[in-house]
């Protein structure tokens, strides 16, 4: 769990990429993202990242833990700021995020599949996915 927070950090988390410049960056990075988690900090799942277009945003992770279900629904805002994507927390089924914690982190690469990131824990990918409602 202490891992998806982290991610959670970073994903609403995102510094910016090297080739989009002011509302460029904030157009490239809506949409929906995904990642799997290998287990590395114990939890083993499927995190979906929705950015809207309206600067809302929505993570919903399942996924298991020491063979427990595990889950985590966060909603709020985000905004770019310089190089940075930040989230600002409005909902979350997780007490240690509440309501007005500040997420973010430095996007190390966006492209129209993939959105790597630099968390305090090292590097993290979101693929891009299409045609989910």
């Amino acid at each position: 769990m202490k891992k998806i927070v982290t991610l959670l950090l970073v994903v609403g988390a995102a510094g910016f990429f090297y080739y989009k410049t002011g509302p460029e960056k904030e157009k490239a990075v809506v949409g929906r993202w995904q990642t799997t988690s290998s287990g590395t900090s114990g939890v083993y799942g499927t995190m979906l990242v929705v950015l809207g277009q309206n600067k809302t945003f929505h993570i919903k992770m399942t996924g298991t833990k020491a063979g427990q279900p595990v889950s985590l629904d966060v909603d709020g805002d985000w905004r770019v700021i310089a190089n940075n994507l930040n989230l600002t927390v409005r909902k979350s089924s997780d007490p240690r995020l509440a309501v007005g914690t500040a997420l973010g982190g430095r996007i190390v690469r966006l492209d129209e599949q993939q959105m790597v990131y630099k968390t305090a824990t090292g590097e993290e990918s979101l693929q891009r996915v299409r045609g989910v409602p």
